[in-house]
């Protein structure tokens, strides 16, 4: 019943987010005079949860600019709108908005004109920083829509524009998260046969190896100054570790059963081996992220995105059952999102909250607290 209302209150969030959006951009134009008031107006609305709302002021900024002529601060505008659009999971949209501001003309999302921009930007002499901002977001949506290799493709060149600016490590972190995709890619391709070689011959290496570009890029982001990408970096780098060792264990699990019923008992001992020589492995890396987070995470200011981060370790660390931990983080979350005003993130860290009372056996309160993030959306 509560893995229900869990789920429940998942989709509930997305299709409010939707209908509010709908509503929103239906909503009288506001003056077209001050741009720059728009925008700050626009940022004011994203930063405390009102994504519909900022859509709609940024949509007005865009058009302000673009009466005014100016054509870099309609891009800036146009990004900004399309980052809000990728966040209520409309990524068509989202997409056609940073064509747009990548002067595309009918934009329309297509792997042909995507292919033909990425064909015109490599022959430009120079990539300007703004355009490297909106390819960083073209790249995050195309991989959000599963096509890998144009994303890789575009994230590419937004690293060669932004390199030499302080934009630098969000955009390593696109490229890692993209990276971590293909590898998944990568090891779901793997045959039967291929993964049981693997676990007959010991090959920690080799159950590692679709992840090595991934961890490299982390590792590089993490080593950068700037706050929030350093511990996104961290925190999906922890939950990519969590992540390959459950898969390797099931697998695994799956063979031991098998060789145990024709009682192979020497493969059995050698996948015992190699679950173990795995899983320590990886523990040397989650205890030291979880360190580096643990220090590092309590640095951020209250934010719209520091919300979504903490919920995103307290999400790790209830996977490796360190509830108490996730519990006090969720409580802090829960705290800052009210402080901010950001309703959306107050309802998932409720609905995470109650998550992490059910795992605790604690089924009433969890389910108390369920009903509260959904009576909040």
């Amino acid at each position: 019943m509560l893995k229900n209302k869990f789920v429940l209150l998942r989709q509930v969030l997305t299709v409010m987010l939707s209908a509010w959006l709908a509503i929103a951009v239906h909503l009288p134009a506001r003056s077209q005079s001050d741009g720059v008031e728009l925008s700050l107006e626009a940022q004011r609305l994203y930063h405390s949860g009102q994504l519909a709302s900022a859509v709609q002021a940024w949509e007005s900024a865009a058009a302000a600019f673009e009466a005014q002529g100016d054509r870099q601060s309609l891009n800036k505008s146009l990004i900004n709108q399309s980052q809000v659009l990728q966040d209520l999971g409309l990524y068509p949209r989202a997409c056609n908005t940073l064509l747009k501001a990548l002067e595309v003309k009918h934009p329309a999302c297509s792997e042909t004109q995507v292919e033909a921009l990425i064909e015109q930007l490599a022959q430009q002499p120079r990539i300007t920083l703004v355009q490297g901002i909106s390819l960083r977001s073209l790249g995050s949506i195309l991989h959000k829509q599963g096509r890998l290799s144009l994303s890789q493709k575009i994230l590419q060149l937004s690293i060669q524009a932004t390199q030499n600016s302080p934009e630098f490590p969000t955009t390593l972190l696109a490229m890692g998260n993209v990276q971590q995709a293909l590898g998944n890619r990568v090891r779901d391709r793997w045959s039967y046969d291929r993964i049981t070689e693997i676990i007959d011959r010991q090959g920690v290496n080799s159950a590692l190896s679709p992840y090595l570009a991934a961890f490299k890029t982390y590792q590089a982001v993490a080593l950068k100054t700037k706050p929030l990408p350093k511990i996104q970096a961290q925190l999906n780098h922890l939950s990519l570790l969590i992540e390959i060792e459950a898969w390797w264990q099931q697998q695994t699990q799956r063979r031991v059963q098998s060789w145990q019923r024709l009682a192979q008992t020497s493969r059995v001992q050698a996948a015992d081996r190699f679950s173990a020589l795995l899983i320590s492995k990886i523990a040397k890396g989650k205890e030291e992220l979880i360190k580096q987070v643990a220090t590092n995470l309590p640095q951020l200011p209250a934010s719209r995105q520091t919300v979504y981060a903490q919920i995103n370790y307290a999400k790790s660390l209830s996977t490796l059952n360190k509830t108490a931990e996730a519990q006090a983080i969720l409580q802090q979350t829960l705290r800052q999102a009210q402080e901010i005003k950001d309703p959306f993130g107050e309802s998932y860290a409720l609905g995470y909250l109650g998550q992490n009372y059910g795992q605790q056996g604690q089924i009433s309160q969890a389910i108390a607290l369920t009903n509260q993030a959904l009576s909040l959306t």
